[in-house]
């Protein structure tokens, strides 16, 4: 998701998949993590950056998180469809196509069951307020807790 910041570009690069990225390496090694929940890519898609690269930014962050011995469960992301149908059609089979390549779990899209009402978002109508809290809780949960209680 995108941070505050001021809204230089150094703030809105590193809110982007490639930021993930480049930030990644120095997390696993400082925390080493059992699981990680990677939920990144709706800036690339609301910047209209080429799918392939999203997905090739979150195919290395899955590899280096297994590499870790951590489990990766990816969070799945829709964009508004005024990106045109095939843009955002490419966009969201992004997160299915790599959660089966490599074998990990899929929250297919946090926003289920409130996407469509502005009730539950912020001014912008992008980010979600402090009532669709307890729903992206209910959907990440219902993956998660199928590997806490292994």
């Amino acid at each position: 998701g995108a941070g505050g910041g001021s809204g230089s570009g150094q703030d809105q690069a590193t809110a982007l998949s490639a930021g993930g990225l480049s930030r990644l390496p120095i997390n696993l090694k400082n925390h080493n993590p059992d699981i990680v929940i990677l939920e990144l890519g709706a800036n690339d898609g609301l910047r209209g950056l080429p799918t392939s690269e999203t997905k090739k930014n979150l195919n290395s962050m899955i590899s280096m998180i297994k590499s870790y011995r951590a489990k990766c469960i990816l969070i799945g992301i829709q964009i508004p469809p005024n990106y045109g149908k095939r843009y955002t059609k490419n966009f969201f089979n992004i997160f299915g196509k790599l959660a089966d390549t490599n074998k990990v779990l899929l929250v297919p899209f946090m926003f289920e069951g409130f996407a469509a009402d502005r009730l539950y978002f912020l001014d912008d109508n992008i980010h979600p307020n402090d009532l669709a809290q307890p729903i992206i809780l209910k959907n990440v949960w219902s993956v998660l807790s199928t590997i806490l209680s292994k």
